[in-house]
């Protein structure tokens, strides 16, 4: 899953492996790591909703994952990335 947007005109990408579990959000080049694999919180988890808070430049960024409940790992997942409560970017899949 890779999602592309932009942050007051600063390029940034919202990556997720679908085999690891890795999540990683890269802005002006500078990596910053949301989820690492060898969390087991990556990996288990009852819920069916995530999301990530970050302050970027001054505003605002939440990225959000829905994913369902039975067979998540089988089945596409929803995100949304929000940038001063303004929906930039959104995709389904894995």
């Amino acid at each position: 899953m890779k999602l592309d947007f932009e942050i007051s005109g600063r390029k940034a990408e919202f990556t997720r492996s679908w085999f690891t579990g890795r999540t990683t959000l890269v802005v002006d080049g500078h990596p910053l790591t949301l989820e690492d694999p060898l969390d087991v919180g990556t990996h288990f988890s009852f819920e069916t909703r995530r999301s990530w808070r970050k302050s970027i430049h001054g505003h605002e960024l939440v990225i959000e994952k829905h994913r369902p409940r039975m067979f998540a790992g089988f089945r596409p997942q929803q995100f949304r990335v929000v940038v001063d409560g303004t929906v930039v970017a959104e995709r389904t899949g894995y």
